[in-house]
């Protein structure tokens, strides 16, 4: 009996905010006509300013907020690593699959070399961008000095960039990324959080099965190597 009230209370409530959506979205767009109607109205002052046509429209709904929002997720973890890496100075820094604002500002004043399993078309003084798999990445063992690899881990093996799919892939490229990077290097990563063990993303999205591990306590660190990577057969993991 209490499952079902749960449940047609549940029901009301998705319905209700289904209506609310519409409701909103449908004030927000007769905002946006009139707005068109009063610019429009505004700019046809006799001069040659180009006065906009219906057809050209392209409403933006949702902006008029009291704060400019944006992604923490982004913003913050690329503006931590960039002053860290302005201090450090690196002669060169290696960044995998990192977010290309990133690595297009910090070109700016250390020489960068990104590699993407899709490689970027970009060309920016100080910035190399290269083709690579974060599976197998083309380096000798505990070679780089300076290596980032920011919100990439999470999204290895599923499939959603044409990579193979790999449930354990998130924890392989951990391992390629400690085989890669020199004793007494940095490596910058970050892999986001989850409120509970229930929110999980679907699939596609991201792979948060490195951020249960880290939970629980179980992921491999300092003391426990993650390296040979078991997506690569042979790698040597002495660093000689």
């Amino acid at each position: 009996m209490v499952e079902q009230v749960i449940q047609t209370a549940a029901k009301n409530i998705m319905k209700a905010a289904g209506i609310y959506g519409i409701a909103r979205h449908a004030y927000l767009y007769a905002r946006f006509v009139s707005d068109f109607r009063r610019f429009k109205k505004l700019a046809d002052g006799g001069n040659d300013r180009p006065i906009p046509t219906w057809s050209q429209r392209l409403p933006y709904l949702y902006d008029k907020t009291g704060n400019t929002g944006f992604d923490r997720h982004y913003v913050y973890h690329t503006a931590w690593a960039a002053r860290v890496l302005e201090k450090t100075r690196p002669e060169l820094h290696v960044d995998i699959a990192s977010s290309l604002y990133f690595v297009g500002i910090l070109s700016a004043f250390i020489p960068i070399r990104h590699y993407d399993y899709r490689q970027a078309d970009i060309s920016l003084s100080n910035l190399e961008s290269r083709q690579g798999n974060l599976l197998d990445l083309p380096f000798e063992n505990e070679s780089l000095k300076s290596i980032s690899c920011m919100h990439v881990v999470e999204h290895v093996g599923l499939g959603r960039y044409g990579d193979s799919l790999d449930p354990d892939a998130d924890i392989a490229a951990m391992a390629e990324l400690e085989r890669v990077v020199a004793r007494g290097g940095s490596l910058r990563g970050y892999i986001p959080g989850m409120k509970s063990s229930d929110d999980f993303p679907d699939f596609h999205s991201r792979n948060m099965h490195l951020f249960q591990m880290i939970q629980k306590g179980e992921a491999p660190g300092p003391s426990r190597r993650m390296y040979p990577n078991p997506r690569r057969p042979g790698a040597d993991a002495s660093g000689s």
